[in-house]
């Protein structure tokens, strides 16, 4: 191995590229390694990129202590792809997208004391997560809407899309998955969209009402004497395809829609609204200690049960980017309870900026 000081290399750069493709050259300031010279030529962009990626070499070593499968088991699914896809038996400790945000979500709210799949006694199945909070236990069960779940659910002949159905298919497997943990322990279901799914909009307050309560339906009186409709008297209320009625289902605690928070989007969107106005951002709020690597951030949408044997309490999942639907104490409407700081920043700033008058940009000069 060659060595050579700062101050010779900027003389014999040209021979020192060249006795690097052989052998490394370090270079030296005042007398002690400063910096490795290695010879790369010959090599491709890409392979040079991914040596140099130190995300990359991290995804090597998380992918190293992953579980393995055999030579054969692996013939047997390039051979038969369904087939294997079909048998193949989730490893343990594994986890779905919805669940690592979920967990992600559970870490960056102070949620740190829970179990992944534990055992319920008296119960015939696990569900995915039991948390841990300073007003008790809770259940929760993770249900991803998986892509080749991804297709357009068409009834009829006119090409309607259902977007209750899967939801409702969710909200049946939570059922069964619950229906022998009938202590006092709350049990919420979490669903999780990877956003791909065309029809499935879990964050739509009337897509999501509908799925629990009932197709939404629309009643509008017609006046007999002038031969009208009586708009003033429209009335709204929820059809067939309840799924949590008072006797049905109610072991569900609540739904959660997960998601992740796009922050990151809404500075840069804030930011173009301040210079737009010609005027300094401000960053005191909810989003100041955010550094670069938090530009989405987990949150949850709670869908509560009114029916429900153990009520979510309501003293838990109230971060900075979550929203609770629920009867509201005042009136007895269901309605939307709780906006995080972080939601509530958002909504304001997008709300002023819609019906704040733009100044006229000053004309060229001719």
């Amino acid at each position: 191995m060659k060595s050579v000081t700062v101050r010779d290399l900027q003389k014999s750069v040209r021979e020192c590229v060249d006795i690097a493709q052989d052998d490394r050259v370090v270079i030296t300031r005042h007398g002690k390694p400063a910096a490795l010279l290695v010879g790369i030529e010959g090599d491709e962009w890409e392979t040079v990129v991914l040596q140099t990626s130190a995300s990359f070499w991290k995804l090597i070593e998380r992918r190293r202590k992953e579980p393995t499968i055999s030579l054969e088991e692996m013939k047997a699914r390039v051979a038969n792809p369904r087939a294997a896809a079909a048998t193949a038996k989730r490893p343990t400790n594994a986890r779905t997208a919805g669940e690592t945000l979920f967990e992600k979500y559970l870490q960056q709210n102070g949620y740190l004391d829970y179990d992944f799949e534990p055992e319920i006694e008296g119960a015939d199945a696990k569900p995915d997560y039991r948390i841990r909070t300073r007003a008790g236990e809770i259940l929760a069960d993770v249900k991803d809407f998986e892509p080749d779940d991804v297709r357009l659910l068409k009834t009829g002949t006119g090409g309607a899309i259902d977007v209750h159905r899967r939801i409702r298919n969710r909200i049946e497997k939570l059922k069964n998955k619950f229906k022998t943990m009938r202590g006092s322990t709350p049990c919420v279901g979490v669903l999780h969209s990877p956003g791909i799914a065309v029809d499935v909009y879990p964050e739509d307050p009337d897509v999501m009402l509908a799925a629990m309560h009932g197709n939404i339906t629309i009643s509008i009186p017609f006046d007999e004497r002038r031969k009208v409709f009586d708009s003033s008297r429209t009335r709204y209320g929820f059809g067939k395809g309840a799924q949590l009625q008072p006797k049905k289902n109610t072991t569900i605690s609540a739904l959660l829609t997960l998601r992740n928070v796009p922050v990151g989007e809404f500075r840069i969107e804030r930011h173009l609204n301040h210079i737009s106005e010609e005027r300094e951002p401000e960053f005191g709020d909810a989003f100041a200690d955010l550094g670069p690597d938090q530009e989405s951030q987990a949150g949850l949408i709670i869908w509560e049960n009114p029916y429900a044997a153990n009520p979510l309490p309501r003293s838990v999942f109230c971060g900075p980017f979550d929203e609770r639907w629920g009867v509201d104490e005042a009136d007895g409407r269901y309605r939307r309870i709780f906006a995080g700081e972080g939601i509530a920043l958002m909504e304001r700033e997008r709300s002023s900026a819609e019906h704040r008058p733009r100044k006229p940009r000053p004309g060229r000069r001719t």
